[in-house]
């Protein structure tokens, strides 16, 4: 309403006068875990927080949000404020919360890792490849790019079934077939598989169960 001065009869809104001294009650709690006012809370209601394993900072969101929808409802819809039911709910609510809730992990020191891609030397050509798989079935890839970054030709290719090595080893596979049908010999393989880079370095005998 408006104050008087406004032409207005001064009444207040008992809604927001119940929300400032909900709020006040709110601060004092919180802010004075060892004040009479808080003791006499925890009293009141009989609220026993280590009997249940939980913290004071766990309980008091559900403990004050209860009290203030309980007081609402008995101001605006002459609903009895029963201590002993506000008490318990909030104590359920919160040893819900307490056990289902994730818990926090430790945090993981995080770095920012830049990815480009750079152009070969000169008078070299890089060919990209990359491999999926999916249900067992395969998909291959890859593109050649010359020095200057231009793209030469690429290829796609369902090939069989199998994982996603197998996947990987096709694309390289196909990929250096159509390097040399177009007559490169100069030429950067890269590619995200790590376990395919260290079998071009340290080159084994394995067995794929698949014939390239």
């Amino acid at each position: 309403m408006k104050p008087k001065n406004w032409g207005g009869l001064a009444i207040r809104k008992s809604a927001k006068i119940n929300a400032c001294l909900m709020a006040k009650q709110k601060s004092q709690i919180k802010n004075n875990h060892d004040s009479l006012a808080t003791n006499i809370t925890i009293a009141k209601y009989d609220i026993s927080i280590t009997s249940h394993n939980l913290s004071w900072n766990t309980l008091f969101p559900y403990l004050i949000r209860d009290v203030w929808l309980s007081r609402n409802r008995f101001l605006f819809q002459q609903v009895p404020f029963d201590s002993n039911l506000l008490a318990n709910q909030a104590i359920q609510r919160a040893t819900e919360y307490h056990f289902t809730a994730p818990q926090p992990s430790i945090p993981i020191n995080k770095s920012q890792v830049h990815i480009s891609w750079h152009k070969p030397p000169l008078s070299f050509y890089k060919l990209n490849i990359n491999g999926s798989a999916s249900n067992g079935l395969l998909g291959s890839r890859g593109i050649i790019r010359d020095e200057n970054g231009r793209p030469l030709t690429s290829f796609h290719k369902f090939t069989s079934s199998g994982n996603a090595l197998l996947a990987e080893l096709w694309a390289l596979h196909i990929g250096l077939t159509v390097a040399i049908q177009s007559g490169i010999e100069n030429i950067i393989i890269e590619t995200d598989a790590m376990l395919v880079t260290h079998l071009m370095n340290h080159p084994m005998k394995i067995s794929i169960n698949a014939s390239l």
